[in-house]
C-alpha cells in the first residue's frame, strides 16, 4: 500500500499519479482502469465505487470536494481515506491477463474554517 506523506485538506484537491508496470518493471498500458474511494470502515465515499479511467501507462486521478471528507471527533485526530485502483493487463511473461491493483492511503486534514 502506498501512503501519501502530505495531508490533503478536507474538501480540497488531490491529484494521484499512478504509473503501471509489468512484473519485469516495463511500462504497460492496462486493459482497463477503474477506481473506488472508501473510508476505514469500507464505506464508499461520494458514490465513487467503479469509476472508469481511460487506460494509459500513467493515469492521474483527481479527487476534490466531497471526495475528500473529514470525519473525526476533533480536528487534530488522524483520518484516512483509501483509493483502490484496479488495472488488469496482459502479461507477456505469463501469457494471460493478470490482476493488478494498488491501494493509496490518503491522510485528510480538517478544514478549520468550516
Amino acid at each position: 500500500m502506498r501512503k501519501l506523506t502530505t495531508r490533503v485538506l478536507q474538501n480540497g484537491l488531490a491529484i494521484i499519479k499512478t504509473d503501471f508496470v509489468d512484473e519485469s518493471g516495463a511500462s504497460i498500458v492496462p486493459e482497463s482502469v477503474t477506481w473506488k474511494l472508501f473510508n476505514e470502515s469500507g464505506e464508499i465515499i461520494n458514490s465513487r465505487s467503479a469509476v472508469s479511467v481511460t487506460p494509459a501507462s500513467t493515469v492521474y486521478i483527481a479527487l476534490q470536494g466531497d471526495d475528500l471528507p473529514f470525519s473525526g471527533s476533533n480536528a487534530d485526530c488522524e483520518y484516512y481515506i483509501y483509493l483502490r485502483i484496479d488495472a488488469p493487463y496482459a502479461s507477456s511473461l505469463l501469457g494471460e491477463t493478470v490482476a493488478n491493483a494498488e491501494q493509496v492511503k490518503i491522510p485528510i486534514e480538517a478544514d478549520r474554517s468550516l
